[in-house]
């Protein structure tokens, strides 16, 4: 905004900004290590992984992998364990970041 210039609401029929489309709504069953991650639940974590019955690439609606969201939330440990069993580090989100870009920014 220049200055000087008002903040002001749009005019009466004027077009208003197109909103951004709402994400689906995703449930816990579906993005288990996701669900995990979001909750910092290291040890739910560790068990899922162990199991071996869950994709460490597994992408949300957003395209974020568990690795990505643990990254954006500073979850340090969920970060450790989920390297250390192999975690993809260069898979890109619907932003275009990696996780490994995530933790560098």
């Amino acid at each position: 905004m220049a200055q000087g210039e008002v903040d002001r609401p749009p005019a009466e029929g004027a077009a208003a900004a197109p909103e951004a489309p709402e994400a689906p709504a995703i449930r816990s069953d579906e993005f288990p290590l996701h669900e995990c991650v979001f909750r910092g639940d290291v040890k739910e974590l560790s068990l899922l992984i162990r199991k071996n019955e869950t994709d460490l690439g597994l992408r949300d609606p957003h395209g974020n992998t568990a690795l990505h969201l643990a990254t954006m939330l500073g979850r340090r440990e969920c970060v450790h364990l989920l390297c250390a069993h192999g975690a993809p580090v260069k898979i890109k989100n619907k932003l275009g970041w990696s996780p490994l870009a995530e933790a560098v920014r």
